[in-house]
């Protein structure tokens, strides 16, 4: 199939840079899933028609193939180019979108929320602030930021419902996250200072918790006893080589415990939140 599309590509190719053969290969590229193709014929288009009124089109189409391509970074780029190339304010808005979406898709959260946010309660167009509202709030519960993704999916009801019924429906959606406890990363540390373990059993790991108490207490058993029984260089030894490696390690096990029990009830709740915005059916 590539080698049929080169082909294609040579017998079309003086047709392509004097109309919208080239567009149309790839296009048919793109939909044929052949990425690197499409991205290579768009930008045969673009070289050979600079004056065209279809070259954001053409970048807006780089972008996608090179999402599709997971090629974040150049997908990005491409859609910056499709913005600047846009032949009117409406169009750059909706490619916007797109180049927030990428931003959410690569990490870049904090990208995503400021195009996104603009959009969702500046732009003139209803359509382009449902969309921007929508991802606005995806790329918030990614950042477990509850109460401000509950209010971009507020404001994106309100473009297609009555506000009573989104109101009614933001409340149910994130009913959940308003009972969110998350534990102290600071208070396990502090626990295991003054009681090894306890700092891991406040994260709500047991066996982690015992472990540590344990072995912390069996050292510094081992430690103190050595001095009391005059072994004084057995005991600072066992004291510095042993003994307060291992305390430290239980102060930092503690907090890393707890940062991952937050990771991982938030994202339990956050994945809820995503299938139930997936699947519901909005009037």
């Amino acid at each position: 199939m590539f080698i049929i599309s080169i082909l294609i590509s040579f017998i079309t190719y003086p047709l392509a840079a004097y109309g919208d053969a080239a567009l149309e290969l790839a296009d048919d590229l793109y939909k044929g899933q052949y990425y690197e193709e499409s991205i290579t014929e768009y930008k045969r288009y673009m070289f050979f028609n600079p004056g065209s009124d279809r070259l954001d089109y053409a970048f807006r189409q780089i972008g996608y193939a090179y999402r599709q391509n997971h090629e974040l970074e150049k997908s990005i780029r491409a859609f910056g180019n499709a913005i600047a190339a846009a032949k009117n304010d409406s169009l750059a808005d909706e490619i916007k979108i797109d180049l927030g979406v990428t931003a959410i898709a690569s990490g870049n959260y904090e990208k995503a929320e400021a195009i996104l946010l603009k959009l969702a309660y500046f732009d003139k167009h209803y359509n382009i602030k449902a969309k921007a509202s929508l991802y606005l709030c995806i790329n918030m519960i990614y950042k477990y930021e509850w109460s401000e993704a509950r209010a971009a999916y507020a404001n994106y009801l309100k473009y297609i419902v009555d506000e009573a019924n989104g109101v009614y429906l933001s409340d149910s959606l994130f009913l959940a996250t308003a009972d969110i406890h998350l534990k102290s990363p600071r208070l396990a540390k502090t626990l295991s200072t003054f009681l090894p373990g306890s700092g891991q059993i406040y994260a709500g790991n047991w066996f982690n918790g015992l472990n540590a108490l344990i072995i912390n207490g069996g050292l510094g058993y081992l430690a103190g006893d050595s001095i009391i029984e005059g072994n004084y260089a057995d005991g600072i030894l066992n004291y510095f080589m042993l003994f307060l490696r291992y305390y430290r390690g239980n102060r930092h096990n503690a907090e890393t415990l707890t940062l991952l029990y937050n990771e991982k009830y938030n994202k339990r709740t956050a994945d809820s939140i995503l299938e139930t915005i997936r699947f519901i059916k909005h009037e």
